[in-house]
């Protein structure tokens, strides 16, 4: 068994670790004689109370990226460009299902390999969104990915038990110990798993407001500031966006709502805010790949207009074994009961993302237990954001339930998720800054 109180010591006393230590103890995890979990913890939380530097989370990224399996990119043309993009998640943030098409129908170059999460907590996640499509699979060995990745340029993937193995450890004992919220352990889990797959660009979303992962705005800029510290150290260009979650990103929130939503936008009949982000992301990558700003915008608008970006998304959905006639059949097919909440008095609408997030969980949007299962068509219409003038009586949301009980508990949650403000204040500005 590896002992690890020497380090356990000297993160107490705040002491900085070597790098022989951090990969001693990271190649630990996954060893036979693996640490014990007390020991583990006890380090976390001391991380967590004493921070680490620049340079030990650099450290541990790469650490914890070389506990598995690398992507490896064999017998690709010359001059293939990969990239991807990383949201920390939010209510209604769909942005990953409609840019990954948007960027490769824009760009030949360019290859999108995506490694997304489930959904955690109050934030919905990407692969459950896309098991909504019938047949779509995501589990699916790396060889099976990479025949996808060349013929398509486009390849959702979940993270599988060979990609950061180190990450799953640390991230089930940190969600059990009060330790998630640690800036160098949040960004050692969010790049190892991307740097793992040898991008040539990486894009970082990073959300800031009440429905955000951290809700703090300087915890948020220490977390951008780090992530963008630690790519650079991994020489891997890097664009750190921070983007509001203070309102939930376009009009839908709910699995298929989601993907109903990004084919809209793929269809250039979004909303604007989603929208504009989806495009905003692709114009830096096709920046990256050599456009120039206005030239990258024209072919971000043609490749929409003309349907190319469209039957991009529908042929990789259907080499990844899903359907989208299905998804549409099952889409118009579904007779879903809806509830409509109306603003009380005229003012400006007020959301508690956070709240808003949990209240579809209640729904079944969501998962209180790792075992639950989501139901895909239940979800939220918001035709207004934080900030929008309302009047008495106008919709500022729409339930569509399937379970009465499950209403009820949801609009528990909506009663003070919802609110009218009488004075007017400030819409946040959907992209805050960015870090390049």
């Amino acid at each position: 068994m590896t002992d690890l109180l020497s380090l356990i010591y000297k993160k107490r006393d705040g002491l900085v670790l070597s790098a022989d230590e951090i990969n001693g103890w990271i190649s630990s995890l996954t060893s036979r004689t693996p640490p014990p979990d007390y020991q583990i913890s006890a380090l976390l939380a001391f991380i967590f109370q004493k921070g680490m530097n620049e340079k030990e989370t650099a450290t541990l990224t790469e650490a914890m990226r070389q506990s598995g399996k690398q992507f490896e990119y064999k017998n690709f043309p010359k001059g293939a460009l990969f990239v991807d993009k990383h949201s920390t998640g939010g209510v209604g943030d769909k942005i990953t299902l409609p840019l990954a098409p948007l960027v490769a129908a824009c760009r030949e170059s360019l290859y999108f390999p995506t490694i997304s999460g489930r959904g955690l907590g109050h934030t919905g996640g990407t692969i459950d969104k896309l098991e909504s499509i019938p047949g779509l699979k995501i589990d699916r060995s790396l060889e099976d990915s990479y025949k996808i990745l060349k013929k398509h340029r486009v390849c959702f993937l979940g993270q599988t038990k060979d990609i950061v193995p180190a990450d799953r450890i640390l991230y089930a004992l940190r969600d059990v110990t009060g330790t998630v919220e640690s800036i160098p352990l949040i960004t050692a889990s969010i790049l190892s798993k991307k740097l793992s797959e040898n991008l040539d660009f990486l894009i970082l979303d990073l959300k800031s407001g009440s429905g955000a992962f951290l809700p703090k705005l300087e915890l948020t800029d220490k977390l951008a500031a780090s992530l963008s510290s630690v790519a650079r150290e991994s020489e891997v260009p890097c664009n750190v966006f921070v983007t509001r979650m203070d309102t939930p990103l376009g009009h839908y929130s709910g699995h298929r709502l989601e993907v109903k939503e990004s084919l809209a936008i793929l269809k250039g009949e979004g909303p604007a805010a989603s929208t504009e982000l989806t495009k905003k992301f692709t114009e830096r990558f096709l920046i990256f790949s050599g456009f120039a700003s206005e030239d990258a915008v024209k072919t971000i608008d043609r490749k929409i207009q003309t349907g190319e970006a469209f039957e991009k998304f529908k042929d990789v959905i259907e080499a990844q074994g899903g359907s989208l006639v299905k998804f549409e059949k099952a889409v118009k097919e579904n007779k879903m009961k809806t509830k409509v909440i109306t603003a009380k008095e005229k003012g400006f609408l007020h959301f508690d993302v956070r709240k808003l997030g949990l209240a579809l969980v209640e729904l079944g949007g969501g998962r209180k237990s790792k075992t639950d299962i989501i139901d895909n068509d239940v979800g939220f219409y918001h035709p207004f954001e934080t900030g929008d003038r309302v009047e008495e009586d106008q919709e500022v949301l729409k339930i569509y339930y399937r379970d009465k009980k499950k209403l009820d508990d949801c609009l528990q949650v909506l009663e003070t998720a919802v609110q009218i403000k009488i004075e007017s204040f400030p819409k946040s500005p959907l992209i805050r800054k960015v870090l390049v």
